[in-house]
């Protein structure tokens, strides 16, 4: 018989996260983990008070499932960094969660991208949640039927706690909280400063290799020109808005964007990309200014394979819009079948929500419909990306044929 302060799982996260992990918690509960197995601060009955450090290490260490929740708050806490780093320590198995605002390429830390990203959101995640507690030993008192039912529940909360959370992702409006967005919009940057997180922002990566060849591929394609990528570079250095990466001898390898101000860049508002973007245009060579398509420019130096695959997706089945929260799964049955009529893997199936993120971060689509709880369940491509993908080019057709040729499934291949 277990003892009455034996503990199962382990949530960690930042309490302005407890609506999520409260939505976690019902979801536990209700196939049959008890309330009194699982620990987190914030749940009644689990008031630590001045013993946190204390009870939350015996929690850590005497639980089967670490579970962390990952958001912009939690990196911003050292307490919640000091529980991260305990976790990474123990070798029991663990979850990582992560909010919209959080990918691969924002962890760091104990918790880096070496550790999967689970998202409450996707369905596919929620069950493995499931699987990943029963291998740990962890009793589920509940038929598959409750589980299924009770993970679209869990979907619907977390989509109501998202929309209750007041992101500032989609405003359009300053943002009077980010200090990257202020230099920005006081003019208080050079254009080379600004080109160079241009670079960052547009291609959605944080590093420029030693040699700067990325970046200068990048402004050729987008011809780009009279820019001194050298003293962007060097002035961001400076301002400590990004790193020299050395490796053990002292050689320069790549140059790493800081992790706070890439978070910062990922949120700039509409006001702030406009400064970026006119930046660029300013620079771009007479015969290039408003007649180049900027997805054909992601197509070539911006977008991973996903992406890419997407584009594809939505010119072959016409789509204008694209499913989202409780109805994602709908958008995820209908790229599994073109995929398998491709005879492709399963690769933007499976990280369907992923790319809804990125293509929302990236401003090219917006809210078409909405649940009764305001969450939105539908997106709709806004006119500029559907005009961009309507006219690309025959380089950008060739990239995504090499694309569709690299994730052909090998079991098909070989019987082909």
């Amino acid at each position: 018989m277990e003892t009455e302060n034996h503990i199962d799982i382990f949530i960690s996260h930042r309490n302005l996260d407890k609506t999520f992990v409260d939505a976690l918690s019902v979801f536990l509960t209700t196939i049959g983990i008890p309330a009194n197995s699982i620990f987190c601060s914030s749940l009644p009955g689990n008031d630590v008070k001045c013993e946190i450090s204390k009870e939350i290490k015996h929690a850590i260490k005497t639980s089967k499932v670490n579970i962390v929740v990952l958001s912009d708050a939690y990196y911003k806490s050292p307490y919640c960094q000091q529980e991260a780093g305990a976790i990474w320590f123990c070798e029991t198995k663990k979850i990582v969660l992560a909010l919209p605002e959080i990918d691969a390429d924002l962890m760091e830390g104990f918790l880096d991208n070496e550790n999967m990203i689970r998202r409450l959101d996707c369905k596919n995640d929620i069950l493995t949640i499931v699987d990943i507690l029963k291998e740990a030993s962890i009793t589920i008192n509940a038929q598959v039927t409750q589980i299924d039912y009770r993970a679209d529940q869990l979907i619907v909360d977390y989509n109501r706690a998202l929309s209750d959370r007041k992101t500032t992702i989609m405003s359009g409006t300053s943002n009077a909280e980010n200090e990257l967005e202020k230099e920005i919009l006081s003019n208080s940057l050079s254009d080379d400063e600004l080109l160079v997180l241009s670079y960052f922002y547009q291609s959605q990566r944080n590093k420029i290799e030693a040699s700067k060849l990325d970046i200068v591929s990048w402004l050729n394609s987008a011809s780009i020109k009279n820019v001194d990528i050298v003293n962007g570079i060097t002035l961001l250095l400076e301002d400590n808005k990004i790193n020299a990466i050395n490796d053990e001898y002292g050689n320069l390898i790549s140059y790493s964007l800081n992790i706070k101000f890439y978070r910062l860049l990922r949120r700039l508002s509409e006001s702030a990309v406009q400064v970026l973007v006119t930046c660029m245009n300013n620079h771009a060579s007479e015969d290039n200014k408003g007649s180049k398509n900027e997805i054909d420019n992601l197509i070539e130096n911006g977008f991973s394979k996903e992406e890419r695959l997407m584009i594809q997706y939505i010119i072959d089945l016409d789509r204008d819009s694209l499913f989202a929260g409780w109805q994602s799964e709908k958008e995820e049955n209908m790229i599994r079948s073109w995929e398998d009529i491709n005879g492709l893997n399963h690769v933007l199936s499976s990280k369907y929500n992923d790319i809804l993120n990125k293509l929302l971060i990236r401003k090219f689509i917006e809210v078409k419909a909405i649940t009764s709880f305001n969450n939105p369940k539908e997106y709709s491509l806004n006119a500029y990306f559907r005009q961009g993908i309507k006219t690309i080019n025959s380089n950008s057709k060739r990239i995504i044929k090499e694309t569709l040729d690299d994730c052909k499934d090998i079991f098909d291949s070989f019987f082909s």
